[in-house]
């Protein structure tokens, strides 16, 4: 990606400075907005062959571009937890929206056109308007919300608590979040996605688990521990695949302590 996005000047940098998760501190394994868009570009690969499988005309490389560009106009707007969007008014959410295509806008000013064919702002632009005919959007929706659900996941087998809580009134700890999302909203937003869900494990429905006594035998990772199988499969191949795309990064990522 690093190649891709050669003449985007200090977009990396921009990137990296977003951590995720802001309002949990503190998070064993920190990650950033680069992180998280490589990831994604990570699994959208590893999952191709099952989509086209499916979808033979699945435009994988649209897809990786939509996934490495969705989070751009956060760079400045900030970032905005997802639990707290799902307790936000409709009046609320449509100023994000707003402040999202402002962004976009301004964001088609600073940097070039196109990346790899694709017009930038359109990819930012079809994103934060998903079509749900759009299939690859679609993808990059699902892939996005359980990058996030998967890193909640990597530190409350870290043993850390604050995962298995809310950040204020009402507002669902990570976990809860988005299993609500995912049994409550997507399924129903996105119709597209219904002949994926048993074709990989990745797409499988999302069962609710016992957190508490993971959190309590929890231990920091190791580059052993990362590779042993917990049972939940969403995240056992989200592991692999940072691994396996990631190399000696992908290990630091999973395995270096970066908070206390």
């Amino acid at each position: 990606m690093r190649t891709i996005f050669k003449d985007f000047l200090d977009r990396e940098e921009k990137l990296t400075a977003i951590v995720r998760y802001h309002k949990y501190n503190p998070m064993f394994y920190r990650t950033n907005l680069w992180k998280h868009s490589n990831r994604l570009t990570w699994l959208i690969d590893a999952l191709t062959p099952t989509i086209t499988s499916i979808y033979p005309d699945f435009d994988a490389q649209r897809a990786k571009m939509m996934a490495a560009v969705h989070d751009d106009p956060e760079m400045i707007i900030g970032d905005i937890q997802f639990g707290h969007k799902l307790v936000m008014t409709e009046e609320q959410l449509a100023d994000i929206s707003n402040m999202e295509q402002d962004a976009i806008a301004q964001l088609g000013k600073e940097y070039p056109e196109t990346v790899a064919g694709f017009s930038y702002t359109r990819l930012m632009s079809d994103y934060e308007h998903l079509d749900p005919s759009d299939l690859e959007g679609v993808i990059v929706k699902y892939v996005d919300k359980m990058d996030a659900f998967c890193e909640a996941w990597h530190e409350l087998h870290a043993g850390n608590g604050i995962f298995a809580t809310g950040f204020g009134t009402d507002i669902k700890h990570p976990v809860h979040a988005y299993l609500f999302y995912f049994a409550e909203t997507f399924h129903t937003s996105y119709p597209l996605f219904k002949p994926l869900q048993m074709s990989h494990p990745f797409f499988f429905p999302i069962h609710e688990i016992e957190i508490e006594p993971i959190v309590t035998h929890g231990t920091k990772h190791t580059p052993d521990s990362v590779r042993n199988e917990t049972g939940n499969r969403h995240y056992d191949f989200w592991k692999k695949v940072t691994l396996q795309y990631g190399g000696d990064e992908g290990m630091t990522w999973l395995t270096k302590v970066l908070e206390h």
